[in-house]
């Protein structure tokens, strides 16, 4: 959506924020404060550019990968949150921890039919499940109640275990939950079912825009039609769909780039995430990162992309370094944070630190705590996007 509609959405959604502000605060003078830190905010990350289009799916409107979609009951907890984080909401502040989420990862699976060059998880890829389904939903609803807005379900592949996530979604939560997954086995029916449960949206793992190098990415045949399966399922019922790449060297050029978003152009999907190669799980103590010139390519198409008129018909692209490198990481206890297959919270899913092989005794009280005071050192803000 863009031109008169998006604007018109726009508009709606500064009106909502600003409903909500005033709900908060009772006091017009606070709420333009705490909204003008917002702003601010907002700018930080996103800099001076103006994003064109806005996605809209099954009657609501996604401005952000990761944020709720406006209408959603997830939308008011969402706003809430960040106000909350720049200026107390009298009725909140005595809480240190209440409202300071937006995302949950949940692995809810280390199993995995594929072998995927960079996956995460390698080091622990199908060693047998450690947590009951019971002790699942203990943590979860105990992270539930800390207010956030979004739950996405990983692994492994978490569609190993679609009966596992029926189980853990209610639309009455008030939250906006995904699932990432490679596309195996996310079958028309699953769709349905889930989409019918509460499921939001679905990111689906496209790592090359040709098969073969798809393929050979992920060591697994027919890893690039299960992909492109589950992203024609997913639409069919309506839900918000992305594709995630992880930018190798070799796929890091123009020429690539845009062939890569004409595909998801081509597929219907709403956003487009860009990872950058990390030395973790498979790619642990590896030389893969991208060079400077790179990097600065990276930054440039993700700005072309989502705020030059030419490109209104794309979808919109997500770019955590781009962020990462101005503001600092948004894990650690912060706005987002990963648990594990054995129960344990990580900073994110890149970042796994704290008691990886073995159930930790902590409550996740404290483990937040510790995660907030030692924080993320992979992503320190910094002026340079080499560093």
């Amino acid at each position: 959506m863009s031109g008169l509609r998006k604007s018109w959405m726009e508009f709606r959604t500064h009106a909502s924020i600003l409903i909500i502000a005033w709900r908060s605060y009772r006091n017009p003078l606070v709420a333009i404060e705490a909204l003008q830190k917002l702003i601010v905010l907002r700018r930080k990350v996103l800099g001076d550019h103006r994003i064109m289009k806005v996605a809209y799916v099954d009657s609501r409107c996604y401005w952000d990968l990761y944020a709720p979609g406006l209408g959603s009951p997830a939308f008011k907890k969402y706003i809430e949150s960040e106000l909350n984080r720049l200026q107390p909401i009298p009725r909140l502040h005595n809480n240190e921890i209440h409202y300071q989420f937006t995302n949950i990862f949940v692995s809810i699976t280390n199993r995995c039919h594929l072998q995927c060059e960079h996956c995460f998880e390698g080091d622990v890829l199908n060693t047998g499940e450690h947590q009951t389904p019971q002790k699942f939903a203990v943590k979860i609803d105990a992270l539930k109640g800390l207010g956030t807005s979004l739950i996405h379900f990983t692994g492994g592949e978490p569609m190993l275990r679609p009966a596992e996530m029926l189980r853990l979604m209610t639309k009455s939560d008030k939250i906006d939950y995904w699932i990432l997954t490679s596309g195996y086995n996310f079958t028309s029916k699953h769709a349905g079912e889930l989409k019918s449960r509460g499921l939001t949206g679905v990111l689906v793992s496209l790592d090359h825009f040709e098969k073969s190098d798809h393929e050979n990415f992920r060591k697994t045949a027919h890893s690039y039609d299960w992909a492109i399966q589950a992203v024609h399922n997913a639409v069919a019922v309506r839900l918000v769909v992305a594709l995630s790449v992880c930018v190798t060297r070799s796929l890091a050029t123009e020429e690539n780039l845009m062939k890569y978003a004409r595909l998801a152009r081509f597929l219907g999907v709403s956003f487009v995430q860009l990872l950058e190669p990390m030395q973790a799980g498979n790619y642990r103590n590896r030389d893969v990162g991208l060079s400077r010139d790179q990097l600065d390519l990276l930054e440039r198409f993700y700005i072309r992309m989502n705020t030059c008129k030419e490109f209104l018909s794309f979808p919109i692209f997500t770019y955590h370094g781009y962020h990462q490198r101005r503001v600092g990481c948004f894990g650690s206890g912060d706005r987002n944070i990963y648990l594990d297959t054995h129960g344990n919270l990580q900073a994110c899913p890149f970042c796994q630190t704290h008691n990886k092989s073995n159930e930790t005794d902590q409550s996740v009280d404290e483990q937040l705590i510790e995660l907030r005071r030692t924080g993320c050192p992979l992503h320190a803000p910094s002026a340079d996007p080499a560093s």
